[in-house]
């Protein structure tokens, strides 16, 4: 477990710190609709950087040692199985929840586009387009990360 899981608290509070409360203090302020966010998520994406880039960096021996607990250990494997029928887990696969903390920046980078392309020209376009672009590129990062380091898995287990 610590050897999948170690870096999910680090993801977990960089999101509970520096992007909810943010984001919650912001639409108390303003109503259900709010303006000139991009700037939180700019924050959020200095703060986020280096837990994100810890965790793509661990995603893929943590697969493989799922895959391979799997493989090894029949009761591990009956507790997969189990847990994935749970209604609560919608019958998605362990790969599913740990790829998930990356698969989070990909779907902020679809919605801020999805609201960039829906907003009317005014001050926040210019830095939500910035924002987008970083994000962006933080994505590419984290996917070139995951790349690399699923070659070293491949080539040290293969």
């Amino acid at each position: 477990m610590s050897q999948v899981f170690s870096n999910i608290d680090k993801i977990k509070a960089v999101n509970t710190e520096h992007l909810l409360p943010q984001l919650y203090s912001k639409q108390q302020d303003e109503g259900p609709c709010i303006s000139c966010f991009s700037f939180i998520f700019r924050k959020w994406i200095r703060k986020a950087q280096p837990a994100y880039r810890n965790y793509a960096k661990a995603y893929p021996m943590a697969s493989h040692l799922m895959r391979r607990e799997s493989e090894r250990n029949s009761g591990f494997r009956q507790f997969i199985t189990e847990a994935q029928l749970n209604p609560i887990f919608n019958r998605l696969s362990y790969d599913h929840f740990l790829k998930a903390p990356i698969s989070r920046i990909q779907r902020y980078l679809t919605l801020l586009r999805a609201v960039l392309d829906n907003s009317a020209d005014g001050p926040e376009k210019a830095p939500l387009e910035i924002c987008i672009e970083k994000l962006k590129n933080f994505v590419l990062e984290c996917g070139e990360i995951v790349s690399e380091e699923t070659k070293r898995v491949e080539i040290v287990f293969f």
